[in-house]
């Protein structure tokens, strides 16, 4: 294999961050900085010809705020598969990094309007995580397998042990989520913030509760929360999704005549009340 010839140059502004790249994280160029502070830097990061980072975006970035030069390797016709591919054995993707990849490279619709959902749940201070729970309606993803003829499959439902399919990874992941109702999750984000005075409002078995009963017909947010504030006590911080559920139940049928089963609802588990 020919060996690459590692260049140099003092302007570290001349390189380009390649579209569809993940975010800077400013824990991880916080931590290089210090690293290349007191050892120099070790690793050339690689570009391809028009300059765009494929591998060590944060070291370039460490090295500008450090004020000094860069060690660079040029590999020609590289582009985002190659950077999604230097980061397998580094630090992963996160699933917000293939929301960026999607909505910036392809500009598809579906994860622009999931990208600045993120953004705003965030703004919110909710997780990136929390925020896709609520875009999806639920936290479970659907996921994708290559089966022998290459041919991307989602298996939901069929016995993955048995068929000859290769895990690719979830919708999101694989460029194939679909955000069908834009609207729904603004207002599933809505009702969780109304509960945002209880301080376990944001864990994720309260807010997979919360969108298991909001899916029930004649399930009233307002009056659960009347009767959280009524009887404070009863409103309590759960282990998982079902023990929120039995506490929702509770609290929501106490001292009330028109009960509503929450826990052995069957609607909660419906996806098609949005």
């Amino acid at each position: 294999m020919q060996q690459q010839e590692v260049l140099f140059t003092d302007d570290t502004r001349s390189f380009n961050r390649l579209k569809g790249n993940r975010m800077l994280d400013e824990i991880n160029i916080k931590q290089i900085s210090v690293q290349i502070a007191q050892h120099g830097q070790t690793t050339p990061v690689i570009v391809n010809q028009r300059k765009e980072i494929i591998d060590g975006q944060h070291r370039l970035e460490a090295c500008k705020r450090l004020g000094i030069g860069i060690f660079y390797i040029v590999k020609n016709n590289s582009g985002i598969d190659d950077v999604i591919s230097a980061n397998v054995v580094g630090k992963k993707w996160k699933t917000e990094d293939y929301v960026n990849l999607f909505a910036e490279r392809d500009n598809n619709p579906n994860y622009v309007n999931l990208q600045q959902f993120i953004s705003y749940c965030q703004k919110k201070g909710l997780t990136s995580g929390v925020a896709i729970w609520l875009a999806q309606g639920s936290m479970a993803s659907k996921n994708f397998y290559l089966d022998e003829q290459g041919k991307l499959v989602n298996n939901q439902g069929s016995s993955v042990k048995n068929a000859k399919l290769v895990y690719q990874g979830n919708a999101i992941k694989v460029g194939k989520f679909q955000f069908s109702n834009v609207k729904s999750a603004y207002k599933r984000l809505d009702v969780l913030m109304r509960f945002q005075s209880w301080d376990f409002f944001k864990k994720s078995g309260f807010v997979g509760a919360l969108m298991q009963v909001m899916r029930i017909k004649n399930f009233k947010v307002d009056r659960l929360l009347r009767c959280a504030n009524k009887y404070p006590s009863k409103f309590t911080n759960e282990p998982n999704t079902e023990s929120f559920v039995e506490m929702f139940e509770k609290t929501y049928n106490k001292h009330h005549s028109n009960k509503l089963p929450l826990c052995n609802n069957p609607e909660r588990f419906s996806l098609n009340n949005d």
